[in-house]
């Protein structure tokens, strides 16, 4: 009786996790403060190793590289979430993401890749841009990395 019972928990728990990945990969309805989906945004930047700021791209519904991106007239980007993954030789990434329209310093990273394979960084809320934003790696860093951005436009206020 009890190898039957193991039996059964163990496979409602494959048959819960099968559901709650194939359920992880359908797409949002909505942000995680109520923002339709069709205003989500993904943006990708580069962090290099000499301190210059780069531009970020938007990212298509494919994956690909979709070209430059500008915030509409009137709205916002309210960035959520910076997703931190070292390209090249491990080591110390250091870095921000840059608000070109005001405010400074908006998001700042450091770590070492050696031991820590990339950083997530979730912003509660989130960080709100009026201009796309930028990426900027510190000399101090061994090698670049790949900036995702993740957030939802909002009209502004």
């Amino acid at each position: 009786m009890r190898r039957y019972v193991d039996l059964v928990a163990a496979t409602a728990v494959i048959v819960l996790l099968t559901v709650a990945t194939a359920d992880a990969q359908k797409p949002q309805s909505k942000t995680h403060l109520g923002g339709k989906a069709s205003n989500l945004i993904a943006l990708i930047g580069t962090a290099g190793t000499d301190g210059s700021i780069n531009d970020t791209q938007l990212i298509d519904a494919n994956g690909g590289n979709a070209g430059d991106f500008v915030i509409p007239n009137k709205s916002v980007l309210v960035v959520t979430d910076v997703h931190v993954i070292p390209t090249g030789t491990p080591g110390l990434r250091s870095g921000r993401l840059r608000n070109p329209g005001g405010g400074g310093l908006r998001t700042r990273w450091e770590f070492d890749s050696a031991t820590h394979g990339a950083q997530y960084i979730n912003l509660g809320s989130g960080s709100v841009f009026r201009q796309a934003p930028q990426v900027q790696g510190f000399a101090a860093s061994a090698g670049t990395a790949s900036v995702y951005i993740y957030g939802y436009l909002t009209r502004d206020k």
